[in-house]
């Protein structure tokens, strides 16, 4: 059984629900889950309040990472947070995954340099219903990543 870290930042509801839908498919993909909300000063609260703070423990623990981001460039805009800060300074992770939904080149930067492979693929950009099981296959790839990544 693998372990799936889901990390999200988000302003609204949409990308808390990708977020969901990402962990609903990874539980699908035989994976353990986390979700951790990366909270930015002054962002709104959401629907669901409990996710927990991102601790290095979690990253220790997680197989993968699967990251949404509401847009590209999020992380260099909001990196006073501390939990994005833990991501932007990763410790080396070798044979760990990690899959972004909008590619951030700080944070994909730090991936890379913590020896993370990252995976495939993106998440549809609107949403709608049909494209819910599209988002939780992201959630069984990242419960199932490809050995030769």
């Amino acid at each position: 059984m693998s372990n799936v870290l889901v990390l999200f930042q988000a302003d609204t509801e949409a990308t808390e629900q990708q977020a969901l839908a990402v962990a609903v498919g990874a539980v699908e993909g035989g994976a353990s889950i986390r979700l951790r909300r990366l909270a930015r000063p002054g962002a709104p609260e959401l629907g669901h309040k409990d996710y927990g703070t991102l601790k290095p423990a979690d990253l220790t623990w997680a197989d993968t990472l699967a990251i949404l981001l509401e847009s590209a460039g999020s992380a260099d805009r909001a990196a006073e947070a501390s939990e994005l800060k833990l991501l932007l300074d990763l410790p080396p992770l070798a044979g760990k995954y990690a899959w972004v939904s909008a590619p951030d080149s700080s944070l994909l930067a730090s991936l890379r340099n913590a020896g993370i492979v990252l995976l495939p693929d993106a998440i549809p950009g609107s949403n709608a219903p049909a494209e819910t099981e599209a988002v939780k296959q992201i959630g069984r790839l990242c419960a199932n990543p490809p050995q030769n990544s």
